[in-house]
C-alpha cells in the first residue's frame, strides 16, 4: 500500500501463480480480496482515488482492477 497526493495504490503480490489474460479471468478470491482491502481503508482515505493492482510475479503481469470489476467481486461474494 502506498498512499501518494490524494491516491492510495493498494498491490497484491501472487506467487507461484499462473498469470490470468484479463481483469475477469483472475480468480474471485484475488479480486474480492483487494474490494475488501478497499473497502476496509475508504473510510480512513474518502477523498481519495484507490488504484487497485494485482501483481503475478511468476510472469510479471499486472492487473488493474476497475471500479466495476471491484464491485462485482463483492457482489459474487455475497451471493455464494
Amino acid at each position: 500500500m502506498a498512499v501518494v497526493e490524494g491516491r492510495v495504490v493498494l498491490v497484491d503480490y501472487k506467487t507461484n501463480r499462473s498469470a490470468p489474460r484479463s481483469a475477469a479471468d483472475a480468480p474471485l478470491s484475488h479480486r474480492a480480496q483487494l474490494a475488501i482491502y478497499r473497502g476496509i481503508l475508504r473510510p480512513l482515505y474518502p477523498d481519495s482515488t484507490f488504484d487497485c493492482l494485482l501483481v503475478y510475479t511468476e510472469t510479471g503481469t499486472v492487473i488493474t482492477l476497475d471500479e466495476d470489476t471491484l464491485a462485482q467481486s463483492l457482489a459474487a461474494l455475497k451471493t455464494s
